[in-house]
């Protein structure tokens, strides 16, 4: 456990490497564009993902989103992947 605890020097390299991150890609999170589909979601806050083969999809969706309505929170997922990014970075500098 006291693996995964990170340091003073490792949290402040972290908080480096995600800020770095995410204004490099900050332009990716203002380019929300939705498709033809994607408008009668927002409208009704539906997915009617459930009969497109996709209960998966829709059980993780209501899951992170705390139930219904469906929003859009699309940037969020980005900066989860790019925090899990980081912090394998701040890992494997630990490893070598």
């Amino acid at each position: 456990m006291s693996l995964l605890i990170l340091n003073k020097q490792e949290i402040k390299a972290f908080l480096c490497i995600l800020g770095i991150s995410i204004f490099g890609l900050i332009s990716l999170f203002q380019a929300n564009t939705l498709y033809l589909d994607d408008y009668w979601r927002l409208v009704d806050g539906k997915m009617g993902w459930d009969f497109n083969a996709r209960p998966l999809a829709t059980f993780i969706i209501k899951f992170l989103q705390l139930g219904e309505p469906f929003t859009d929170i699309s940037p969020f997922f980005q900066i989860i992947g790019i925090s899990f990014f980081s912090l394998g970075i701040i890992y494997l500098n630990r490893i070598y």
